[in-house]
């Protein structure tokens, strides 16, 4: 029920079960704790703003997957606790390498942390770990924004356009992290260009399309 409820987008009502779980010793041994069940938890209140929960269940499973992982670093990570989030990655290699595959999504949540972190070079790495045919979306739009935010647009570009090579589509959140690279890069006609291309691919602007674009345009003095 835990886990349905946290799919459905209704983390108050996982919240109340699980509370319900707590009230009646439910939770008093790991072992009733099933991973699916952990992970749902970790997801929602990560949802919610809390991780220090999370870590809690976290540290009570026995038995631990690919899966958990990722929820607990994508937790920290989306937190504001990029910190924390690559604290615990470091303890990956012990639990994991010789039991678990390690997975493009558990990848792709490394990632985020180590570009919050600013090393871009482990990023990458990472991504270059990824075999081709696994990595999606998500593994080619952390690696756009964190070299954008860093202030590296025509690498960000680059990234853009070697994903377009390999026939994976842009979604909202490329274009944004697009927009976003350009801005801060000051490439106004490059990031005009990408802000044109979404009809081409089929996203619609969004308020943050346009508010990259403002900013953009903004640095640049050509808001008039």
């Amino acid at each position: 029920m835990i886990t349905a409820y946290e799919q459905a987008e209704q983390p108050d009502k996982a919240l109340l079960l699980f509370q319900h779980m707590q009230l009646h010793g439910v939770l008093s041994d790991s072992v009733t704790i099933h991973l699916s069940v952990g992970n749902a938890i970790i997801a929602m209140y990560a949802k919610c703003g809390n991780v220090s929960l999370p870590r809690l269940v976290f540290d009570l499973m026995e038995e631990r997957d690919v899966i958990l992982w990722n929820s607990i670093i994508s937790g920290y990570s989306q937190n504001g606790q990029a910190g924390e989030a690559l604290f615990l990655s470091e303890e990956i290699p012990r639990f994991c390498y010789k039991r678990i595959k390690i997975d493009a999504n558990l990848c792709n949540a490394l990632m985020d942390v180590y570009v919050k972190c600013g090393d871009l070079d482990t990023a990458t790495r990472l991504f270059n770990d990824i075999p081709p045919t696994e990595r999606n979306i998500s593994s080619w739009n952390v690696l756009i924004s964190g070299y954008g935010m860093h202030g590296y647009g025509k690498e960000a570009l680059n990234l853009f356009s070697q994903m377009q090579q390999t026939g994976i589509k842009p979604d909202h959140i490329t274009f944004t992290s697009l927009l976003s690279a350009c801005g801060h890069a000051g490439l106004i006609d490059e990031g005009r260009k990408c802000f044109a291309e979404m009809k081409k691919h089929s996203v619609s602007p969004r308020v943050k399309h346009y508010a990259c674009m403002v900013d953009m345009l903004g640095r640049a003095g050509l808001l008039n």
